[in-house]
């Protein structure tokens, strides 16, 4: 693949500029990517000021964090109407800032419906708008691309399909990659915890069984003794998946950095991460499907170890409480994320960004997000994708034949996902209003028991990891970037 790596030496031994960059994310994922990249722009920039609305991982760099926004990280309508009088002051600060301090970029990290204010301010004082991780707007409201297209100068994407996309549809767009590959390729992490996770005298469940619980669910154990197999992927899609193409802006991206996928623990620990997500409507609303899984899982297969990686102690004390409420001892963590589901056998999880992090360590993970009913019926007109998971539209981007998008005016016919979509999934996912845990457990089970079977789908996953895993260093690249566009705008700054 033809390539031109980032030279981040020749970029530092330029005459370092003085910029003032403004940064907003609110998601605590954003925020941990936001954080990386204000790192990354001080070493290209040394003397850069930093100004924003971000999180506890962004404040910890040299930006001045006015504003914790991950603390009104929501989800539907609803919950932002109630945060709205938060989300006004907030913008009237920024609005302020945009007019009197005129920083030299604003650069937006997803949290779309806040940051669509936050760049419409800065467009009306004048200030350019980079949009780094861009909202998925392909996915779930494709209308508002005329939005992008009006309030970003230059949007940062993740991944081929997106950029591409972008294109299309006439937005100024460059191919990064995602940060999540890159995070796993260097890691930090506790080494003594997953010492401790490793060890036999740690981590074990004396959960009660299910069969002995109080809160007895109606699950056929049958399902468990002989759970059915999970879709393989068609041979044909892994011949595909392993040829990975050039994407549009194969010249721009450098090299890949060769990476292997996280080993599984020690020989007997079998793990169960159990990732209930980083807002508390998904933590409140999934906690009870997630653990009734988990039991349902242990009751095949009793080795099992279920653990929970809690985002913040408000959502450990939420699957505690339930935990305690079933009888259950699973043990919580908090802070304890990257470990936990480097320490895993197979994950648990709600949708989300979380997905390519599983994919970069090539994880197999079912995705079981309950939903409401109304909300459930809305996915028919506002989900242009034939899925919500990252991981299984970046795999049924490169099955020749398939996209990952419905045919442009086609709303989708059905709520659930039709026999070849599901048979293309690798992440096999439940978004449904009813109780799906019987399925996901069945999946679950037939991993931890069937070797041969998991280590099928580890394989699918590592070959469309090394397909999709392309950019050596996402960060860097966008610093590069946002580099070019200050300068052009420099330039043009120069000739008017």
């Amino acid at each position: 693949m033809p390539s031109v790596p980032f030279d981040a030496s020749a970029a530092l031994s330029e005459t370092p500029r003085r910029p003032f960059f403004f940064i907003s994310a609110g998601d605590p994922s954003g925020d941990a990517h936001a954080a990386r990249l204000v790192e990354a722009l001080e070493r290209r920039f040394p003397n850069a000021r930093f100004v924003g609305y971000a999180g506890p991982k962004t404040a910890a760099t040299s930006c001045d964090v006015r504003v914790d926004l991950t603390q009104f990280a929501v989800m539907w309508i609803g919950r932002a109407v109630a945060n709205l009088p938060n989300f006004l002051r907030i913008l009237k600060n920024a609005d302020k800032i945009f007019r009197d301090e005129r920083p030299d970029a604003v650069i937006l990290v997803d949290f779309p419906g806040f940051n669509w204010k936050i760049a419409k301010k800065a467009r009306a004082a004048g200030v350019p708008v980079v949009y780094f991780m861009p909202p998925q707007i392909w996915g779930w409201a494709q209308w508002r691309v005329k939005k992008m297209r009006r309030l970003a100068d230059l949007v940062l994407s993740c991944f081929a399909f997106e950029d591409a996309w972008f294109r299309e549809n006439g937005v100024r767009s460059t191919l990064i990659g995602h940060p999540f590959f890159e995070s796993t390729r260097n890691p930090q992490l506790d080494a003594a915890f997953l010492a401790d996770l490793e060890s036999a005298e740690n981590g074990r469940s004396t959960a009660t069984p299910l069969a002995d619980s109080t809160d007895k669910t109606d699950f056929n154990a049958e399902t468990v003794d002989a759970p059915p197999q999970p879709s393989a992927v068609p041979a044909e899609t892994v011949d595909a998946i392993a040829q990975p193409s050039a994407p549009p802006n194969a010249s721009r991206v450098p090299n890949v950095v060769a990476a292997t996928p996280s080993a599984p623990p020690s020989q007997g620990a079998q793990y169960l991460t159990i990732l209930p997500g980083s807002r508390n409507q998904e933590v409140t609303g999934n906690i009870a499907d997630l653990l009734t899984t988990a039991q349902k899982v242990c009751a095949a297969a009793p080795d099992v170890r279920p653990v929970v990686a809690a985002f913040r102690e408000e959502h450990a004390e939420i699957a505690r409480a339930e935990l305690e409420r079933r009888g259950l001892d699973y043990p919580v963590y908090v802070g304890k994320t990257p470990e936990l589901m480097r320490a895993a056998t197979c994950c648990l999880a709600v949708s989300g960004s979380v997905s390519i992090e599983l994919l970069s360590l090539c994880k197999p993970t079912v995705i079981l997000y309950r939903i409401g009913k109304l909300q459930h019926f809305a996915l028919r007109f506002l989900k242009r994708v034939k899925y919500i998971t990252l991981t299984n539209l970046l795999a049924i981007s490169r099955v020749p034949g398939e996209t990952p998008f419905y045919p442009k005016g086609e709303f989708a016919k059905q709520t659930e996902h039709t026999a070849r979509e599901r048979a293309l999934m690798l992440f096999p996912e439940f978004i449904s209003p009813n109780d799906r845990s019987d399925e996901a457990a069945a999946i679950l089970a037939d991993w931890f028991l069937d070797a041969a079977s998991r280590n099928r789908r580890i394989a699918e996953l590592e070959t469309l990891r090394q397909a999709t895993d392309f950019v050596d260093s996402p960060i860097e690249l966008a610093v590069e970037k946002i580099a070019e566009e200050l300068a052009r705008r420099d330039a043009d700054a120069d000739v008017s």
